[in-house]
Order: C-alpha cells, then structure tokens, then sequence
C-alpha cells in the first residue's frame, strides 16, 4: 500500500510549533495557579494564624506579668537573685588576707634581733601580662611595713635577708598552669617559688624608703624603718591551696652562712671512721 503525504513540510513546522506553544501556555497556567496557591497560604499564615499566634503569646504575657505584679518586694527577690550568682565568682577571686599573718610570723626576726612591725599596708599590683587567670585568681601585692628594732642596722638586715629569702609552698588545681619557679625539696610535690618578686636577692627583692634613729618609750635608741616588697600572686590568690612558708636556706639567713661555699666545709670525722 502506498500513501503520499500531501501536507508540505512548511505546515508541519506550523504544526510542530503549535503544539509546543500550547505546551508551554499550558505549563505557564499550572505554574501560575500554584503560584497563587503558594501566595494565598503564605498569606493566610501571616495575616491568619501568625496574627492568632501573637494574640495568645501577648495574652500568656499579659497573664504571667499579672502573676509577677501581685508579687511582694519582686524587685528587691531580683536583685538578691542576681547576686546570689555572683557570691561563688567573687569567692573565687577574693584574695586570702589571712595568710598575710602566717607571712609575718614566719619572715618577722625576733631575738637577738627582733623585730616589731607598727603598720602594715597592702596594694594590689597589676597583673602580669599573659597570666593564666585559671592559675592565679588574685593579683600580686605590694606590702608596706612600718617597723623598728633595737638592735640597730645588723637586725634591719637580718629582716631584709629573711624576705629575700622566703619561699612559698603552695598546691594548684589539676587544670591550672603550673608557676612553681623550683623544687621544693624534701620529696615535697607542691610547686614552689621566691615570695617576694625578686627573692633570693635582696637589692632587687626589698626597698627601704625611709631609716632613722629615735627613743622608744623605755628611752632606747631604736631604728625605725619603712619597707616594702612586692609578693606573689599566690600568697593572696583563693585558687592555690595548702599554702605554707618558710626560709629557703635553713632558715639562716647571716652572711657568715650565705657567702661561704659549703662545698670547702664537711661535719669532722670520728677517729673510729678513720681507723675503719
């Protein structure tokens, strides 16, 4: 069988671009409608259940700020509230004053050269830059003592050289940075270092501001003073623990002791020893 298409091909190109003309006016129409579809939701959102949703949170607000005014003092409950939160952060950074007294009775001579403290002044130092405030919750200090001694200058140096001398053991948090400057000895694990900034020497450990001579009440020549030295952070800070102190070179502190080369010196030996 035989058939002859009598349709030219300019006809069918018609054809064919109709057909794709509908297809997309088609499309176009659904995607219009489901536009509007779209628009109407979002608007019934908005201007419908967003509009009630609000209505009822303002009247859940209205409804507990009701509540709250019929409270008694609520403003005063708030303020203690607020500072209830407050008391373990400040208890943390409190400085311990009190070991200021366990300082003095350990650095303070006494006979034969004693020495007896008038006043004593306490300012806090800024802190060191970079310092881990995990590990030092309180600042450093400067500390001022006013004093006087009878025994002259020898017992204001015997004074000085015990400062300079003093080393404070302490315990830190497992998390905290370490900031023990060297072994403490005796097998002890706590962290130890100088109390005064600059220990160990006593130029740059102490400073004398004022020295002079005058009578006590007994008539006797005595030498007032005031000195000063600045302490670690850790003597004052809440954060260390077991803090103690003592003076790091056996506790004698003259210069016969410290400028004599203890490896010339031995404790003498028994005959017995020798003839063994």
């Amino acid at each position: 069988m035989i058939e002859i298409n009598l349709i030219p091909d300019v006809k069918q190109e018609l054809l064919r671009a109709q057909a794709q003309r509908n297809i997309v006016i088609s499309a176009s129409i659904v995607l219009s409608i489901a536009a509007g579809v779209i628009v109407v939701l979002v608007a019934s959102y908005v201007f419908g259940a967003q509009a009630l949703f609000m209505d009822n949170a303002n009247k859940t607000i209205d409804k507990e700020y009701g509540t709250l005014k019929d409270v008694e003092d609520l403003d005063r409950l708030l303020t203690v509230q607020n500072q209830l939160k407050k008391v373990s952060e400040l208890n943390a950074n409190k400085n311990a004053a009190s070991r200021l007294y366990g300082m003095l009775n350990v650095i303070v001579p006494s006979d034969p050269h004693a020495v007896t403290i008038s006043a004593l002044t306490v300012e806090p130092t800024a802190a060191d830059e970079g310092s881990d405030p995990s590990a030092q919750s309180s600042q450093g200090a400067k500390i001022t003592l006013e004093g006087q001694t009878t025994g002259s200058y020898a017992s204001l140096e015997v004074f000085e050289k015990t400062i300079a001398s003093a080393v404070i053991e302490y315990n830190l948090p497992s998390d905290a940075e370490k900031t023990g400057e060297f072994e403490c000895g005796n097998g002890s694990e706590k962290q130890c270092r100088w109390l005064a900034v600059g220990g160990g020497d006593r130029s740059q450990a102490i400073q004398i501001s004022e020295m002079s001579f005058g009578e006590d009440q007994d008539r006797n020549k005595t030498l007032r003073f005031i000195i000063s030295f600045t302490v670690v952070p850790e003597l004052l800070s809440n954060v260390a623990t077991d803090v103690s102190i003592k003076i790091g070179v056996n506790g004698n502190v003259t210069d016969s002791y410290l400028n004599t080369p203890r490896a010339i010196f031995r404790d003498r030996v028994d005959d017995s020893e020798e003839n063994q």
